[in-house]
């Protein structure tokens, strides 16, 4: 009797609607997926293009800090190589302005010198210009190794913050 069963169109027409609406369930199970997936997916390619943005501009104010630190220790280095040689200068004028200033008050006067006659000869206003003027190079030299520390002090700062 089964086969006899095969013959009867009812049998074949509810064997159909279940063929269909289990490829209907099917197919929705499908579409559903797919779209969840391309939803999600699209999600998650704009978080990654939100975050490659941050990073990119991250990036690029770093690069802007770095350059404003690198310029400012270039400055600062000009001025440090600046003062650095005016010290020098100043130092070598001074010694050379000692040892001329020395060597003028051990040399005896001449015969024929206008100081020789003169009651100031040796101790006088000649002296006192001398150590005026040997003062004020040595308040200069001071100043300038005050600025040298400071100089310094700044440049050892700039390198902690950019090595940071």
């Amino acid at each position: 009797m089964p086969t006899l069963a095969l013959l009867n169109p009812r049998v074949w027409l509810e064997i159909a609607i279940v063929a269909i609406v289990g490829y209907v369930l099917w197919f929705a199970y499908h579409w559903a997926y797919n779209n969840g997936a391309n939803s999600v997916q699209v999600k998650f390619d704009a978080y990654k293009a939100q975050q490659l943005a941050q990073m990119v501009q991250a990036e690029q104010d770093a690069r802007a800090k770095e350059q404003a630190f690198n310029t400012s220790l270039e400055n600062l280095t000009n001025a440090y190589i600046t003062q650095k040689n005016a010290l020098a200068a100043a130092h070598a004028t001074n010694g050379k302005l000692l040892d001329g200033f020395n060597a003028a008050l051990s040399s005896p006067i001449g015969k024929d010198s206008p100081a020789a006659g003169g009651t100031h000869a040796g101790t006088g206003p000649e002296q006192e210009l001398l150590g005026n003027c040997a003062a004020a190079l040595v308040r200069l030299a001071e100043e300038a190794d005050g600025l040298e520390a400071r100089l310094v002090g700044l440049q050892s700062y700039i390198k902690d913050v950019v090595q940071k």
